[in-house]
């Protein structure tokens, strides 16, 4: 079955947040490299996200936050929720945990 959002749904100010966790690729097997979440706050509040464990030896880092385009990447936490600001894109990417 084919999955599309309706155009009602855009307007939906239920739906205004979301996650889409990426991993891996067919051709090669997982690595930390291969693991991303993307953030979506279309709404206009700061939210508070719960990320997900990253997987054994990995975490977090924040890579991209379109709130603050020219702030440098940093390791977070995914025991702790990260604020995603309001009317924002925040990308997540595995990365290995150094001793």
């Amino acid at each position: 079955s084919e999955m599309c959002i309706r155009d009602r749904n855009w307007r939906d100010p239920s739906l205004d947040r979301f996650c889409l966790h990426l991993r891996g690729v067919a051709q090669t097997p997982l690595s930390a490299t291969d693991t991303a979440l993307i953030v979506v706050n279309g709404g206009e509040a700061d939210r508070r996200v719960l990320l997900p464990d990253p997987g054994t030896d990995l975490r977090w880092e924040r890579a991209l936050d379109t709130a603050a385009p020219q702030a440098s990447s940093e390791l977070v936490s995914s025991r702790y929720r990260q604020r995603v600001s309001g009317e924002s894109v925040v990308l997540f990417v595995g990365t290995e945990e150094t001793p």
